[in-house]
């Protein structure tokens, strides 16, 4: 069974969803793996955590963005932060800056259905633990968990795309929108295509705006799948770095 129909089964009601502290039960000699799942789009994250509570030894608990994360990444009892990375919301520089000030970037897995070659280096030199392909099977998922709650690593090649541009055509963007969409398309932040541009962040949201306007789109989301219509993902088979 793949993680697609775990989702499913989740959302027919037969795997119980919910949040909220980790529990207390113990199960005879059995370790527990603490887990915060922080991010993504809510009925995925929430499907994630349902999927992972049907695990004998793993406890999660969930937080919907990086923010409200903060009070538990200082938790030294967690085992593995699951960081669910997305074009709109939860920035992934963000995340780093938080789990880096928390001592916690070695605990982390970040799933993802691919990485520019930008993000995958600042995440091996925050010293995350992982990079999961949302694409692969859950028993895969919960085998990198493991990896990473005994200290080990969990690394995937073949998750950065073949380079994706939005064609200027019919849509008539300007140089500098065709620009910002392309870095947005990258997955940049705004913050980030600003400093790229050296321009200010309020005018890289004045040009993100009228992209969206001209290509007919209402989210970055939007916009990559736009951008992968002719041009998909190479999904190549996973690869482990073990730690030390």
């Amino acid at each position: 069974m793949d993680l697609l129909e775990y989702k499913h089964l989740a959302c027919s009601g037969k795997v119980p969803i919910g949040r909220g502290a980790f529990s207390k039960l113990i199960l005879g000699d059995t370790t527990m793996i603490r887990i915060l799942v922080v991010g993504g789009y809510t009925l995925t994250r929430e499907n994630l955590v349902a999927v992972l509570r049907t695990q004998h030894d793993i406890d999660v608990r969930e937080a919907s963005a990086v923010e409200e994360s903060r009070p538990f990444l200082y938790d030294a009892s967690l085992d593995v932060i699951v960081f669910q990375h997305s074009a709109d919301g939860n920035p992934l520089a963000v995340f780093l800056e938080a789990v880096g000030q928390c001592g916690q970037a070695g605990k982390v897995l970040v799933i993802s259905s691919w990485i520019s070659d930008l993000q995958k280096q600042a995440l091996i030199r925050a010293g995350v633990g992982g990079i999961f392909g949302e694409h692969r099977h859950f028993r895969e998922l919960t085998s990198a968990i493991r990896r990473i709650a005994a200290g080990k690593r969990w690394f995937e090649d073949g998750l950065t795309p073949p380079p994706r541009r939005l064609a200027n055509g019919s849509t008539a963007l300007s140089a500098q929108e065709q620009r910002a969409a392309n870095l947005a398309i990258d997955c940049l932040s705004n913050k980030e295509i600003a400093a790229r541009m050296q321009v200010s962040e309020s005018y890289v949201k004045g040009l993100i705006q009228r992209v969206f306007l001209k290509v007919g789109v209402r989210s970055r989301s939007e916009l990559i799948r736009r951008a992968m219509e002719t041009a998909k993902p190479h999904r190549a088979s996973a690869s482990t770095t073990h730690a030390e």
